[in-house]
C-alpha cells in the first residue's frame, strides 16, 4: 500500500474517500438503534412483565455476547445506599469471569487473577462523599480519564491526579496468580480494559449525554489492525501506540476522522463512539486473520454459518468488509 504524499486539499479528499468507504461498512455492520428485540414479536409473560425472549440461533454470536456482558452490568443502581442490588466483590467477579469466557483472556493460567482483580476493581468503586461503592463512581472516574487522554492537554487538580492514579493502578498493576509459587503477577491490561469498557458502555445508556465517548478495549486483534487502518485512511504510520495512552490517542484519530464525515452514523443512544469503533476494528481483524477460512468467525447468524460454510462465500454484510481487509494484506 503507497502512502500518500501530497498535502492540502489532495490530502483531504484523500481521507474523506476512505472515511466515506470505512463508514458505509460500519453501516452494514451495526444494527438500528435498539432493534434487536423486534425480530420476535411474540411477548412472553415473566411475572407481571411482558419479556421479548428472541431465540439466540438467529442472533449473531457477538451479538449474543455483547448483550450478554452488558446485561450483567445492569443489576447494581447507581449509588444509593439502599438500593435493591449494591455493588459486591462477587458481582464483579462474576463480571471477569463472564467477560474471560467470552473473549479469552488468559488469565486462566493462574488461582487469583481474577479475585485480585475484583478486590481492585471494588476498591476503586468507592466514593469518599457517600461511602458507596458503585458501578456509577467507577464509570465515571474511567470515563474522565479518556477524556482527558483524548481532549486536551491534562492539568490536573489534585482530586483529577488522584482519580487518574487509580485508573492507572487498576489498568497496569501486576495481578498475583499461583502456580509454581507464590509471588508472580502478571498486568491484565486486556480484561481490565475490557471491564471497564463495559462498565461504561452500561451508563452510557441511561446518560449517553455524559458517556459519549467510552472506553476502549485493548484487544490484540484490533492492535494489529491499528497500524493498518490508520495507514489506509490518514496514508501515513501512525505513531507510537505501544503504550495505553498511544493506542487510545490513535484509535481517537480514526474514531475523530470517521465522526468528521458522518457524525449521525457516530451519535447513538445505544453505543459508545469507542465501542462502535470497536466493533469495526474487532470485525476486520477476524476477517483480515481468516483470509478465506469462515471456520472462526461468529459475526454472523448460525444459519448464515451454515451457508458460508457449504458455499466457501462469506455473507452478504461481510462482503465490504472481507474487500477492506484484502487491500490491507
Amino acid at each position: 500500500m503507497s502512502i500518500v504524499k501530497n498535502v492540502g486539499i489532495g490530502k483531504d479528499a484523500y481521507t474523506k474517500a476512505r472515511a466515506n468507504e470505512i463508514n458505509d461498512i460500519i453501516k452494514d455492520l451495526l444494527p438500528d438503534e435498539k432493534s434487536i428485540i423486534a425480530k420476535d414479536p411474540q411477548p412472553v409473560p415473566s411475572g407481571n412483565l411482558l419479556v421479548v425472549d428472541v431465540p439466540l440461533s438467529i442472533r449473531t454470536g457477538l451479538d449474543v455476547a455483547g448483550s450478554t456482558i452488558l446485561g450483567s452490568f445492569g443489576p447494581c443502581c447507581p449509588g444509593s445506599r439502599h438500593c435493591t442490588f449494591p455493588l459486591t466483590r462477587e458481582i464483579i467477579f462474576r463480571r471477569l469471569v463472564l467477560i474471560d469466557s467470552l473473549f479469552s483472556t488468559n488469565t486462566n493460567k493462574g488461582c487469583f487473577i481474577k479475585q485480585n482483580m475484583a478486590d481492585a476493581i471494588y476498591d476503586a468503586s468507592y466514593d469518599a462523599t457517600t461511602g458507596v461503592h458503585s458501578d456509577y463512581t467507577l464509570a465515571k472516574k474511567a470515563s474522565d480519564y479518556i477524556l482527558w487522554t483524548i481532549k486536551s492537554p491534562f492539568a490536573p487538580t489534585p482530586e483529577d491526579q488522584t482519580v487518574k492514579n487509580e485508573i492507572d493502578n487498576l489498568l497496569h498493576k501486576k495481578y498475583t496468580w499461583v502456580k509454581n509459587k507464590p509471588g508472580n503477577a502478571q498486568m491484565e491490561l486486556s480484561l481490565m480494559t475490557k471491564y471497564l469498557h463495559w462498565l461504561v458502555e452500561s451508563m452510557h445508556l441511561t446518560n449517553p449525554q455524559v458517556y459519549t465517548e467510552g472506553f476502549p478495549i485493548r484487544d490484540r486483534l484490533v492492535n494489529q489492525m491499528l497500524p493498518k487502518v490508520y495507514r489506509y485512511l490518514f496514508g501515513k504510520k501512525v505513531g507510537k501506540h505501544s503504550t495505553f495512552a498511544g493506542y487510545t490517542k490513535a484509535l481517537w484519530e480514526i474514531a475523530n476522522a470517521l465522526k468528521t464525515y458522518d457524525p449521525t452514523l457516530w451519535t447513538r443512544s445505544d453505543m459508545t463512539t469507542f465501542h462502535i469503533l470497536d466493533l469495526f476494528m474487532w470485525q476486520l481483524g477476524k476477517v483480515y486473520k481468516a483470509n478465506g477460512d469462515y471456520t472462526q468467525l461468529w459475526m454472523v447468524t448460525e444459519a448464515e454459518f451454515y451457508q458460508m460454510l457449504k458455499t466457501g462465500v462469506i455473507a452478504s454484510k461481510l462482503q465490504e468488509l472481507e474487500t477492506l481487509a484484502k487491500k490491507l494484506h
